[in-house]
Protein backbone atom coordinates (compact mmCIF):
# COMPACT_ATOMS: atom_id res chain seq x y z
CA UNK A 1 0.00 0.00 0.00
CA UNK A 2 3.19 2.67 0.17
CA UNK A 3 1.88 2.80 -3.46
CA UNK A 4 -1.74 3.74 -2.86
CA UNK A 5 -3.38 5.73 -5.36
CA UNK A 6 -4.17 9.61 -3.28
CA UNK A 7 -7.58 11.62 -4.63
CA UNK A 8 -6.49 14.94 -4.21
CA UNK A 9 -10.39 16.62 -4.00
CA UNK A 10 -10.53 20.49 -4.62
CA UNK A 11 -13.88 22.17 -4.62
CA UNK A 12 -13.45 25.55 -6.04
CA UNK A 13 -16.13 28.70 -6.40
CA UNK A 14 -14.42 32.12 -8.01
CA UNK A 15 -11.12 31.25 -6.53
CA UNK A 16 -9.24 32.35 -9.49
CA UNK A 17 -6.70 34.13 -7.90
CA UNK A 18 -5.84 31.27 -5.56
CA UNK A 19 -6.73 27.73 -7.53
CA UNK A 20 -3.68 27.65 -9.36
CA UNK A 21 -1.38 27.73 -6.56
CA UNK A 22 -3.47 25.42 -4.80
CA UNK A 23 -3.32 22.81 -7.82
CA UNK A 24 0.23 23.30 -8.28
CA UNK A 25 0.62 22.17 -4.99
CA UNK A 26 -0.76 19.10 -5.41
CA UNK A 27 0.63 18.36 -8.50
CA UNK A 28 4.40 19.11 -7.22
CA UNK A 29 4.04 16.51 -4.16
CA UNK A 30 7.13 14.36 -3.86
CA UNK A 31 4.37 11.21 -3.55
CA UNK A 32 3.50 11.06 -6.98
CA UNK A 33 0.86 8.55 -7.10
CA UNK A 34 -2.09 10.75 -7.33
CA UNK A 35 -4.95 12.14 -9.29
CA UNK A 36 -6.07 16.09 -8.78
CA UNK A 37 -10.34 15.82 -9.06
CA UNK A 38 -10.76 20.15 -8.74
CA UNK A 39 -15.02 20.32 -8.73
CA UNK A 40 -15.85 24.17 -10.49
CA UNK A 41 -18.90 24.85 -8.22
CA UNK A 42 -20.35 27.56 -10.93
CA UNK A 43 -18.02 29.90 -10.73
CA UNK A 44 -18.50 33.10 -12.76
CA UNK A 45 -14.69 34.61 -12.21
CA UNK A 46 -11.55 33.51 -14.58
CA UNK A 47 -11.67 30.02 -12.28
CA UNK A 48 -12.60 27.72 -15.45
CA UNK A 49 -10.19 29.14 -17.63
CA UNK A 50 -7.78 28.72 -14.49
CA UNK A 51 -8.27 24.80 -14.66
CA UNK A 52 -8.42 24.35 -18.06
CA UNK A 53 -4.34 25.53 -18.36
CA UNK A 54 -3.62 22.67 -16.48
CA UNK A 55 -4.71 20.17 -19.57
CA UNK A 56 -4.81 16.63 -18.58
CA UNK A 57 -2.90 16.61 -15.45
CA UNK A 58 -6.22 17.46 -13.67
CA UNK A 59 -9.92 16.07 -13.90
CA UNK A 60 -12.61 18.77 -13.93
CA UNK A 61 -16.09 17.97 -12.91
CA UNK A 62 -18.56 21.09 -12.68
CA UNK A 63 -21.79 21.89 -10.59
CA UNK A 64 -24.15 24.78 -10.51
CA UNK A 65 -23.54 26.24 -6.64
CA UNK A 66 -24.46 23.61 -4.74
CA UNK A 67 -21.80 24.31 -2.14
CA UNK A 68 -18.94 23.50 -0.75
CA UNK A 69 -20.06 20.07 0.97
CA UNK A 70 -21.75 18.95 -2.25
CA UNK A 71 -18.69 19.73 -4.22
CA UNK A 72 -16.54 17.84 -2.24
CA UNK A 73 -18.77 14.69 -1.93
CA UNK A 74 -19.14 14.94 -6.26
CA UNK A 75 -15.22 14.40 -6.10
CA UNK A 76 -15.34 11.63 -3.56
CA UNK A 77 -17.77 10.28 -5.71
CA UNK A 78 -15.54 10.35 -8.79
CA UNK A 79 -12.41 9.43 -6.71
CA UNK A 80 -9.97 6.31 -7.25
CA UNK A 81 -7.73 6.30 -4.52
CA UNK A 82 -7.74 4.58 -1.39
CA UNK A 83 -6.86 7.55 0.05
CA UNK A 84 -8.52 11.38 -0.08
CA UNK A 85 -7.52 14.70 0.73
CA UNK A 86 -9.77 17.27 0.33
CA UNK A 87 -7.59 20.45 -0.69
CA UNK A 88 -9.52 24.16 -0.02
CA UNK A 89 -9.08 26.09 -3.31
CA UNK A 90 -7.05 28.64 -1.34
CA UNK A 91 -4.45 26.80 0.71
CA UNK A 92 -1.76 24.86 -0.16
CA UNK A 93 0.17 21.23 0.57
CA UNK A 94 3.58 21.45 1.38
CA UNK A 95 6.12 19.73 -1.05
CA UNK A 96 6.55 16.35 1.54
CA UNK A 97 3.05 16.44 3.04
CA UNK A 98 1.49 13.73 1.29
CA UNK A 99 4.28 10.92 1.90
CA UNK A 100 3.98 12.07 6.11
CA UNK A 101 -0.04 11.26 5.70
CA UNK A 102 0.64 8.59 3.64
CA UNK A 103 3.03 7.15 5.18
CA UNK A 104 1.31 7.35 8.90
CA UNK A 105 -1.85 5.52 7.31
CA UNK A 106 0.50 2.97 5.67
CA UNK A 107 2.33 2.04 8.99
CA UNK A 108 -1.11 1.62 11.37
CA UNK A 109 -4.12 -0.57 8.94
CA UNK A 110 -6.63 0.41 11.94
CA UNK A 111 -6.10 3.75 11.41
CA UNK A 112 -8.64 5.90 9.40
CA UNK A 113 -7.40 9.20 9.52
CA UNK A 114 -4.07 10.77 8.99
CA UNK A 115 -3.40 14.82 10.36
CA UNK A 116 -0.52 17.11 10.50
CA UNK A 117 0.51 20.41 11.72
CA UNK A 118 0.51 23.14 8.93
CA UNK A 119 1.75 26.81 8.64
CA UNK A 120 -0.99 29.62 8.95
CA UNK A 121 -0.47 32.67 6.61
CA UNK A 122 -2.83 35.97 7.46
CA UNK A 123 -2.04 38.10 4.44
CA UNK A 124 -3.69 40.11 5.67
CA UNK A 125 -1.48 40.99 8.40
CA UNK A 126 1.59 39.75 6.88
CA UNK A 127 1.90 36.82 9.71
CA UNK A 128 3.10 33.47 9.24
CA UNK A 129 3.41 30.65 12.10
CA UNK A 130 3.33 26.89 12.53
CA UNK A 131 0.05 25.64 13.93
CA UNK A 132 0.95 22.15 15.27
CA UNK A 133 -1.95 19.91 16.00
CA UNK A 134 -1.87 17.66 19.54
CA UNK A 135 -0.72 14.08 18.25
CA UNK A 136 -1.12 12.34 21.53
CA UNK A 137 -2.59 8.73 21.91
CA UNK A 138 -6.27 8.52 23.06
CA UNK A 139 -9.66 9.48 22.33
CA UNK A 140 -9.68 12.32 19.87
CA UNK A 141 -14.11 13.12 20.47
CA UNK A 142 -13.85 14.68 23.51
CA UNK A 143 -10.84 16.86 22.18
CA UNK A 144 -13.07 17.56 18.72
CA UNK A 145 -15.97 18.70 20.56
CA UNK A 146 -14.27 21.36 22.21
CA UNK A 147 -13.66 22.68 18.22
CA UNK A 148 -11.92 21.82 15.17
CA UNK A 149 -8.26 21.01 16.05
CA UNK A 150 -7.79 20.30 12.84
CA UNK A 151 -8.78 23.73 10.85
CA UNK A 152 -8.28 22.85 7.29
CA UNK A 153 -9.31 19.54 5.66
CA UNK A 154 -5.75 20.43 3.60
CA UNK A 155 -4.02 18.82 6.89
CA UNK A 156 -6.40 15.74 6.58
CA UNK A 157 -6.14 12.44 4.90
CA UNK A 158 -8.98 9.97 4.89
CA UNK A 159 -9.25 6.30 3.78
CA UNK A 160 -11.79 7.01 1.26
CA UNK A 161 -14.12 3.90 2.41
CA UNK A 162 -14.48 5.17 5.64
CA UNK A 163 -15.64 8.40 4.69
CA UNK A 164 -17.90 6.90 1.94
CA UNK A 165 -18.86 4.37 5.03
CA UNK A 166 -20.07 7.84 6.95
CA UNK A 167 -22.06 9.36 3.96
CA UNK A 168 -19.69 11.94 3.07
CA UNK A 169 -20.28 15.84 3.97
CA UNK A 170 -23.45 16.94 5.24
CA UNK A 171 -24.48 18.89 2.36
CA UNK A 172 -26.87 21.32 4.61
CA UNK A 173 -23.36 23.07 6.31
CA UNK A 174 -20.85 24.51 4.77
CA UNK A 175 -18.69 26.43 7.56
CA UNK A 176 -18.40 23.74 9.70
CA UNK A 177 -18.76 20.26 7.30
CA UNK A 178 -15.51 19.42 7.26
CA UNK A 179 -15.40 19.36 11.43
CA UNK A 180 -19.09 17.82 11.24
CA UNK A 181 -17.42 15.06 9.13
CA UNK A 182 -14.63 14.43 12.13
CA UNK A 183 -17.02 14.83 14.36
CA UNK A 184 -18.93 11.93 12.85
CA UNK A 185 -16.43 9.32 11.97
CA UNK A 186 -15.13 9.80 15.75
CA UNK A 187 -18.22 8.87 16.98
CA UNK A 188 -18.11 5.66 14.75
CA UNK A 189 -15.28 4.80 16.17
CA UNK A 190 -12.69 5.67 13.47
CA UNK A 191 -9.32 6.12 14.81
CA UNK A 192 -7.18 8.95 14.06
CA UNK A 193 -3.39 9.61 14.35
CA UNK A 194 -1.20 12.77 13.75
CA UNK A 195 2.15 13.28 12.42
CA UNK A 196 4.49 15.80 13.83
CA UNK A 197 5.60 17.16 10.13
CA UNK A 198 4.18 20.32 8.64
CA UNK A 199 1.94 19.12 5.91
CA UNK A 200 -0.34 22.04 4.62
CA UNK A 201 -0.48 25.84 4.41
CA UNK A 202 -3.20 27.23 5.83
CA UNK A 203 -4.19 30.94 3.96
CA UNK A 204 -6.41 33.64 5.51
CA UNK A 205 -7.09 36.26 3.58
CA UNK A 206 -9.74 39.39 2.92
CA UNK A 207 -12.52 36.66 1.21
CA UNK A 208 -12.31 33.85 4.45
CA UNK A 209 -14.56 35.11 6.50
CA UNK A 210 -16.59 37.46 3.99
CA UNK A 211 -20.50 37.16 4.33
CA UNK A 212 -19.72 34.03 6.34
CA UNK A 213 -20.89 35.28 9.96
CA UNK A 214 -24.24 34.30 10.10
CA UNK A 215 -23.61 30.87 8.07
CA UNK A 216 -20.74 30.28 10.61
CA UNK A 217 -23.18 31.09 13.84
CA UNK A 218 -25.77 28.92 12.68
CA UNK A 219 -23.50 25.95 11.11
CA UNK A 220 -21.17 25.79 15.07
CA UNK A 221 -24.31 25.28 17.37
CA UNK A 222 -26.43 23.43 14.97
CA UNK A 223 -22.86 20.73 15.33
CA UNK A 224 -22.72 21.01 18.97
CA UNK A 225 -26.31 20.55 19.30
CA UNK A 226 -26.77 17.30 17.50
CA UNK A 227 -23.97 16.28 18.77
CA UNK A 228 -24.54 16.53 22.73
CA UNK A 229 -28.25 15.30 21.75
CA UNK A 230 -26.94 11.85 20.95
CA UNK A 231 -27.03 9.47 23.86
CA UNK A 232 -23.64 7.83 23.76
CA UNK A 233 -22.12 11.39 22.94
CA UNK A 234 -24.53 13.10 25.55
CA UNK A 235 -23.95 10.45 28.44
CA UNK A 236 -20.20 9.94 28.11
CA UNK A 237 -19.22 13.86 27.47
CA UNK A 238 -22.11 14.77 29.84
CA UNK A 239 -19.05 16.89 31.93
CA UNK A 240 -17.69 18.22 28.34
CA UNK A 241 -20.65 19.91 27.65
CA UNK A 242 -20.39 23.42 29.37
CA UNK A 243 -16.59 23.47 27.88
CA UNK A 244 -17.49 22.97 24.47
CA UNK A 245 -20.47 25.50 24.32
CA UNK A 246 -17.90 28.17 26.13
CA UNK A 247 -15.07 27.46 23.78
CA UNK A 248 -17.48 27.76 21.11
CA UNK A 249 -19.22 30.91 22.08
CA UNK A 250 -15.99 32.55 22.72
CA UNK A 251 -14.64 31.31 19.27
CA UNK A 252 -17.63 32.61 17.38
CA UNK A 253 -17.64 36.09 19.82
CA UNK A 254 -13.50 36.54 18.74
CA UNK A 255 -15.22 36.32 14.68
CA UNK A 256 -17.88 38.54 15.32
CA UNK A 257 -15.09 40.91 16.83
CA UNK A 258 -12.50 40.81 14.54
CA UNK A 259 -15.43 41.80 12.09
CA UNK A 260 -16.10 44.50 14.09
CA UNK A 261 -19.96 43.25 15.49
CA UNK A 262 -19.49 44.09 18.94
CA UNK A 263 -23.37 42.86 19.12
CA UNK A 264 -23.02 39.66 17.68
CA UNK A 265 -20.27 39.31 20.10
CA UNK A 266 -21.76 39.94 23.17
CA UNK A 267 -24.54 37.86 22.33
CA UNK A 268 -22.15 34.74 21.74
CA UNK A 269 -20.10 35.54 25.17
CA UNK A 270 -23.91 35.54 26.87
CA UNK A 271 -24.62 32.09 25.71
CA UNK A 272 -20.90 30.90 26.60
CA UNK A 273 -20.90 32.70 29.71
CA UNK A 274 -24.83 31.29 30.24
CA UNK A 275 -22.45 27.45 30.68
CA UNK A 276 -19.66 28.63 32.36
CA UNK A 277 -20.60 31.61 34.28
CA UNK A 278 -17.56 30.96 36.89
CA UNK A 279 -15.21 32.24 33.43
CA UNK A 280 -16.89 36.07 33.95
CA UNK A 281 -14.00 36.48 36.75
CA UNK A 282 -11.61 34.74 34.25
CA UNK A 283 -8.12 36.80 32.58
CA UNK A 284 -8.35 34.76 29.99
CA UNK A 285 -11.84 36.48 28.88
CA UNK A 286 -10.98 39.47 28.62
CA UNK A 287 -7.25 38.88 27.44
CA UNK A 288 -9.27 36.88 23.92
CA UNK A 289 -11.79 39.76 24.14
CA UNK A 290 -9.28 42.61 23.27
CA UNK A 291 -7.35 40.56 21.31
CA UNK A 292 -9.65 40.37 18.65
CA UNK A 293 -10.89 43.81 19.08
CA UNK A 294 -6.67 44.81 18.32
CA UNK A 295 -6.76 42.65 15.18
CA UNK A 296 -9.79 44.05 14.13
CA UNK A 297 -8.24 47.40 14.92
CA UNK A 298 -5.12 45.88 12.93
CA UNK A 299 -7.06 45.43 9.82
CA UNK A 300 -9.08 48.43 9.64
CA UNK A 301 -5.73 50.70 9.53
CA UNK A 302 -6.40 52.30 13.25
CA UNK A 303 -3.69 53.01 15.80
CA UNK A 304 -3.65 49.47 17.24
CA UNK A 305 -3.27 50.15 20.95
CA UNK A 306 -5.47 53.11 21.02
CA UNK A 307 -9.09 52.68 22.32
CA UNK A 308 -8.84 48.81 23.13
CA UNK A 309 -9.09 49.10 26.67
CA UNK A 310 -12.54 51.40 26.08
CA UNK A 311 -13.99 49.19 23.91
CA UNK A 312 -13.36 45.86 25.70
CA UNK A 313 -14.78 47.79 28.92
CA UNK A 314 -17.57 48.59 26.87
CA UNK A 315 -18.32 45.16 25.66
CA UNK A 316 -17.51 43.48 29.56
CA UNK A 317 -20.27 46.19 30.78
CA UNK A 318 -23.08 44.52 28.62
CA UNK A 319 -22.09 41.04 30.13
CA UNK A 320 -24.99 39.63 32.82
CA UNK A 321 -21.77 38.98 35.51
CA UNK A 322 -21.40 40.55 38.85
CA UNK A 323 -18.22 41.19 39.62
CA UNK A 324 -16.87 43.60 43.05
CA UNK A 325 -16.30 47.12 42.54
CA UNK A 326 -12.99 47.89 40.41
CA UNK A 327 -12.81 43.69 39.98
CA UNK A 328 -14.30 44.60 35.97
CA UNK A 329 -11.99 47.61 35.36
CA UNK A 330 -9.09 45.50 36.66
CA UNK A 331 -9.92 42.45 34.85
CA UNK A 332 -9.77 44.45 31.21
CA UNK A 333 -7.08 46.79 32.11
CA UNK A 334 -4.76 43.67 32.99
CA UNK A 335 -6.05 41.21 30.11
CA UNK A 336 -5.45 44.41 27.53
CA UNK A 337 -1.92 44.90 28.73
CA UNK A 338 -0.93 41.60 28.70
CA UNK A 339 -2.48 41.40 25.33
CA UNK A 340 -0.26 44.35 24.00
CA UNK A 341 2.94 43.18 25.78
CA UNK A 342 2.54 39.59 23.36
CA UNK A 343 2.00 41.93 20.84
CA UNK A 344 5.54 43.91 20.95
CA UNK A 345 4.08 46.98 22.64
CA UNK A 346 5.75 47.46 25.93
CA UNK A 347 4.80 50.96 27.25
CA UNK A 348 0.89 50.52 26.39
CA UNK A 349 1.27 47.61 28.15
CA UNK A 350 2.72 49.52 31.19
CA UNK A 351 0.15 51.66 31.55
CA UNK A 352 -2.80 49.63 31.41
CA UNK A 353 -1.07 47.80 34.43
CA UNK A 354 -1.25 51.05 36.44
CA UNK A 355 -4.43 51.56 35.53
CA UNK A 356 -5.25 47.70 36.81
CA UNK A 357 -3.53 48.60 39.67
CA UNK A 358 -5.44 51.75 40.85
CA UNK A 359 -8.73 49.98 39.88
CA UNK A 360 -8.06 46.81 41.92
CA UNK A 361 -4.35 46.19 43.65
CA UNK A 362 -6.64 42.96 44.80
CA UNK A 363 -7.57 41.72 41.57
CA UNK A 364 -3.96 42.29 40.03
CA UNK A 365 -1.66 40.48 42.96
CA UNK A 366 -4.48 37.38 43.48
CA UNK A 367 -1.92 34.48 42.73
CA UNK A 368 -4.27 33.75 39.63
CA UNK A 369 -2.76 36.63 38.16
CA UNK A 370 0.16 37.72 39.59
CA UNK A 371 2.11 35.75 37.13
CA UNK A 372 0.88 37.71 34.40
CA UNK A 373 1.57 40.74 35.99
CA UNK A 374 5.05 39.70 36.21
CA UNK A 375 5.34 38.98 32.56
CA UNK A 376 3.81 42.51 31.65
CA UNK A 377 6.87 44.06 33.70
CA UNK A 378 9.29 42.18 31.88
CA UNK A 379 11.51 44.61 30.09
CA UNK A 380 11.73 44.04 26.40
CA UNK A 381 15.37 43.32 26.55
CA UNK A 382 15.54 40.89 29.17
CA UNK A 383 11.86 39.29 28.06
CA UNK A 384 14.48 38.77 24.65
CA UNK A 385 17.61 37.46 26.91
CA UNK A 386 14.98 34.92 28.32
CA UNK A 387 13.58 33.52 25.09
CA UNK A 388 17.30 33.70 23.63
CA UNK A 389 18.30 31.44 26.94
CA UNK A 390 15.21 29.04 26.73
CA UNK A 391 16.25 28.54 22.78
CA UNK A 392 19.92 28.44 23.01
CA UNK A 393 21.69 26.15 20.93
CA UNK A 394 18.42 25.99 19.06
CA UNK A 395 18.13 27.03 15.24
CA UNK A 396 15.19 29.04 14.87
CA UNK A 397 13.09 27.42 11.76
CA UNK A 398 13.24 29.10 8.52
CA UNK A 399 9.65 29.52 6.66
CA UNK A 400 9.44 26.99 4.20
CA UNK A 401 9.71 28.00 0.39
CA UNK A 402 6.38 27.67 -0.33
CA UNK A 403 5.46 29.63 2.70
CA UNK A 404 7.76 32.80 1.97
CA UNK A 405 6.06 32.57 -1.81
CA UNK A 406 2.27 32.78 -0.25
CA UNK A 407 3.41 35.90 2.25
CA UNK A 408 5.49 37.29 -0.26
CA UNK A 409 3.37 37.21 -3.28
CA UNK A 410 1.41 40.41 -4.69
CA UNK A 411 -2.40 40.33 -5.00
CA UNK A 412 -2.36 40.37 -8.59
CA UNK A 413 -1.66 38.12 -11.46
CA UNK A 414 -0.98 39.37 -15.11
CA UNK A 415 -3.56 40.05 -17.75
CA UNK A 416 -4.60 37.13 -18.64
CA UNK A 417 -5.29 36.08 -15.02
CA UNK A 418 -3.37 32.80 -15.35
CA UNK A 419 -0.48 32.43 -13.07
CA UNK A 420 3.14 31.36 -15.21
CA UNK A 421 3.12 28.44 -12.92
CA UNK A 422 0.12 27.35 -14.10
CA UNK A 423 0.66 27.72 -17.61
Amino acid sequence: MRDALVSIIVPARNYGPFVAAAVQSALEQSYSRVEVIVVDDGSTDDTPQVLTSFGDRIRILRLDGRGVAAARNAGLAAAGGTYVLFLDADDLLLPQGLAHLVRRLHSLPGVGAAYGSWYQCDTRLGRAFLVRSPIGAGPILPRLLLGNMVATPTAMLLRREVVVAAGGFDETLSFTADWELWLRLASRGCRFAGVPQPVAVYRIHARSMSGQLARATRDVWAVLDRYFALPPVGQMYARARADAYYAMGMYLAKLHLTQGDQDGAVAQLRTALAHRPDRAHSLDLYYQVSRAIHRHAQLAGHAAAAGVAEATLDLAARLPVTLRRGERSALVSLGVALMLRHAGEARPALRHLRAALRASPRTVMAPRHLAAAIRILYPPHLASAIRTLRTRGQMPSPLPPLVARVMAAAPVRDAAGIPQAAR
